[in-house]
């Protein structure tokens, strides 16, 4: 239903009655710094910021046909994809897909660790997201934490043998999941494709998701 919202059409844009309603839920229930409910205002700055909202909607350029196809073709790989690896990875393994993509970047790190920040950057995760990861993975003794020497507030998460042991074991299940479902169906020039998409999303949105962490 959300993706919907990015076409042009007549069934999806709001209506300015339907537009000004919601301004006026989210008005009553917000506070300002000092914890005044904002329905105690003007009821003139209500309608000018409804006005906004309502040019806004009206004034964005939608997706075409073809931009709309390519938008919901990418949603369904991403909502196929990454299920279906979890699926696999925890049919073989007490491994979640959140947990292998860790080992992975510890694996292929300098001495096999990685700071707790830089492993979230790695994983584009929050901190406490990869906190709750690394917790669980050093409970089944796949990584261990370190202090760092040179901070001692800081950390470093760490692959241990046994987590090398595991990861050499599910890793073979993983990559024939990923080449039957996603790599084999594609041309090498699709491949290219793939990446060079990738990497400008992660270049134009990377610093931005970094500083939300």
């Amino acid at each position: 239903m959300t993706a919907g919202w990015c076409r042009r059409d007549d069934s999806v844009v709001p209506p300015r009655p339907f537009v000004a309603q919601q301004c006026r839920f989210r008005r009553k229930d917000a506070t300002n710094a000092a914890g005044c409910p904002l329905r105690v205002f003007a009821a003139t700055s209500l309608t000018a910021t409804c006005d906004v909202l309502f040019d806004q909607a009206v004034s964005t350029p939608w997706l075409n046909d073809s931009e709309q196809a390519a938008w919901r073709a990418w949603l369904d790989m991403y909502r196929l994809l990454i299920p279906t690896f979890d699926r696999q990875l925890q049919a073989e393994s007490r491994a979640s897909f959140t947990d292998f993509e860790v080992l992975v970047h510890l694996s292929e790190a300098p001495d096999r660790r990685l700071r707790m920040s830089e492993l979230a950057d790695h994983t584009l995760s929050t901190r406490s997201a990869i906190t709750r990861t690394v917790d669980r993975l050093v409970a089944r003794e796949w990584v261990r934490r370190r202090r760092s020497p040179d901070d001692q507030r800081g950390y470093f998460a760490e692959l241990t043998d046994l987590g090398v042991a595991v990861l050499a074991e599910i890793a073979p299940g993983h990559v024939a999941a990923v080449r039957a479902n996603l790599i084999d169906l594609l041309s090498d020039a699709e491949l290219a494709a793939l990446r060079s998409i990738g990497e400008k999303v992660r270049a134009r949105m990377g610093n931005r998701a970094g500083s939300a962490l």
